[in-house]
């Protein structure tokens, strides 16, 4: 019984010491380990949701796709931002619509429309969201100084 009480602890500690909380609402990305993926996302940006609007495609239930998100970027973290003020977000089956007035951290990618497809357009794609609280900022921060530039 009592490995079990320290092994609950262990992974209790685990989730809060990871970016974001165990009690943040499960916002976009939610699934993915920013340790494990900040690789992959070209831009990291603070920003607040102007207008999130209604999303624009819906794929098999376990996707929404909200499209031109009006968004006000305060601060990139990593990669440039060409100062856009629409951004797209991909919400999976369970997590939380990102809503109007939150600030939060943008973690986007580059992505390709139909990658079977020789001339297909780059898409960039907010694939995770995370509250913008002074802790996630600075860990956010401290994970991007670990990474070397590609």
């Amino acid at each position: 019984m009592a490995s079990r009480a320290i092994l609950l602890v262990a992974l209790a500690s685990l989730l809060v010491n990871s970016v974001g909380r165990a009690d943040d609402p499960k916002l976009p990305g939610s699934f993915f380990k920013p340790e494990d993926h900040l690789s992959e996302w070209n831009i990291v940006f603070l920003g607040k949701i102007i207008d999130a609007g209604p999303p624009q495609a819906i794929f098999a239930e376990s996707m929404m796709s909200f499209h031109q998100i009006k968004i006000e970027a305060s601060q990139v973290m990593k990669g440039s931002f060409d100062g856009r003020s629409l951004v797209n977000v991909g919400v999976f089956a369970g997590e939380e619509i990102p809503k109007a007035g939150g600030t939060y951290i943008f973690f986007e990618a580059k992505t390709i429309y139909a990658p079977d497809q020789e001339n297909a357009p780059d898409h960039e794609l907010v694939t995770k969201l995370v509250p913008a609280t002074d802790d996630n900022i600075a860990r956010v921060k401290a994970l991007i100084a670990q990474v070397p530039a590609k």
